[in-house]
């Protein structure tokens, strides 16, 4: 990773790309990172996209 910024701002409904997928592979890569995650997504449709390590649900 060429940068290594401390926080992210990332829509979590880019089009063509899996946001969650890409915030898992960045994590990794950094795990002390923290993320602001924006979204249009209704309430219960965020939080079941953000399951799974993202974000606590």
């Amino acid at each position: 990773m060429q940068h290594k910024p401390d926080v992210v701002i990332m829509d979590l409904n880019l089009s063509g790309i899996d946001s969650p997928g890409l915030i898992t592979e960045i994590s990794r890569v950094n795990p002390k990172i923290r993320w602001i995650g924006l979204t249009s997504y209704a309430v219960e449709q965020f939080r079941k996209t953000c399951r799974g390590g993202i974000l606590p649900g």
